[in-house]
Parts: structure tokens; sequence; C-alpha cells
């Protein structure tokens, strides 16, 4: 949905996100992945600001000191569409309130949302200053 709504290809990132919490999950558990999830978009906010980014004990970072776990995720600070969608996708993390499904029923389901609106919500998302 987000792919859509930035005119981005569908698959863009998906699987590189999925593979990202599938791993968090399995390997810290829920409440530590969760954490990690937010420290990552913490780091991500601040280095779209242009502020210091805080370190995330036992993460490797660039030169940039952006985590490298979610480097397809980094912004272009000089393209708002690219922060724009970067916090846009960190920004489901506050949907996981339980593991996410990942079945393909889920996946291939047949969308209730009206054409009209997405295009609605991305014309006003395109239009924004």
């Amino acid at each position: 949905m987000i792919n859509i709504l930035h005119k981005e290809d569908s698959s863009k990132n998906v699987r590189h996100f999925c593979s990202l919490v599938s791993h968090l999950l399995k390997n810290k558990g829920g409440r530590r992945a969760i954490e990690l999830l937010k420290a990552y978009r913490l780091s991500a906010t601040q280095f779209s600001l242009r502020q210091t980014v805080t370190n995330i004990p036992f993460c490797k970072t660039d030169r940039d000191r952006f985590p490298k776990a979610i480097c397809f995720l980094k912004p272009n600070r000089s393209s708002r569409l690219s922060v724009m969608y970067t916090m846009s996708v960190l920004r489901l993390i506050e949907e996981f309130r339980c593991k996410p499904d990942f079945s393909v029923c889920t996946i291939t389901a047949e969308s209730h949302a009206k054409v009209d609106v997405l295009s609605d919500i991305s014309d006003y998302i395109r239009s924004r200053p």
C-alpha cells in the first residue's frame, strides 16, 4: 500500500523489510524486535533531520551512522519524497502488536479500498510542499 501511494514498484523493499522483521522476531523475540525497530525508526528520523544519530548497541552502521540493517531504506536527504517514503515504511512499526501474518492468502487477497480513495491520498501527499 505504501509503495502504491508513493508511486513506487509494488514489491520495492517488501522482501527486505519482511525478512528483517522475521529475523528479529525469530532471533530476538517480540519485545526486543519491536524495541530495535523503534530504534531504527529513531535513527532514520535523526538522519533525515541531520541530527546526531543515536547509537544502537550491537548494531553496525555506515559512515553516516545510519543502521546497516535498514540500509535499503536510507533516504536521500535532499529528496522530500525519499524521506517521506522511508518514514512511511518505518511507521508500520506502530502496527506490530503481534507477530505479522505472512501467509499467502493475506498477500494475494483482493483489496477492499476504492481506487478513487487511493488516488486522492496519493495526490494529496504529492501536492504537499
